[in-house]
């Protein structure tokens, strides 16, 4: 990107290029996100069924290697009961008053 502020080029065209350059796994950043090739300046090589499952498998297990991340510092929520007591987060910041539950209103 630099090159192409450098040279007074499009700018544009440099992100399109190095998005569209295939990484290790023979795939490119535009191919993993759209599922398809994305149109260049760029000449390529057209493979007719390139095989993705390698690149498939290792995503998902890098899925669920977060997923159980997440799930070691996550809680279960029982439902409230009536006559606890609450606070609820404002968007902005900070907490409100404390408050006792008086009913059930949805499951």
């Amino acid at each position: 990107i630099s090159k192409a502020a450098d040279s007074k080029s499009d700018i544009h065209l440099a992100l399109l290029s190095d998005r569209s350059s295939p990484l290790s796994s023979g795939l490119s950043p535009a191919q993993m996100l759209f599922n398809r090739d994305v149109r260049t300046t760029l000449p390529a090589l057209q493979f007719t069924n390139p095989d993705h499952s390698p690149v498939l498998d290792k995503m998902r297990h890098q899925r669920q290697v977060q997923n159980q991340h997440y799930d070691q510092e996550a809680k279960v929520l029982h439902p409230l009961a009536i006559n606890d007591t609450v606070r609820l987060r404002h968007p902005a910041g900070g907490w409100s008053k404390m408050a006792t539950v008086l009913r059930q209103i949805s499951p």
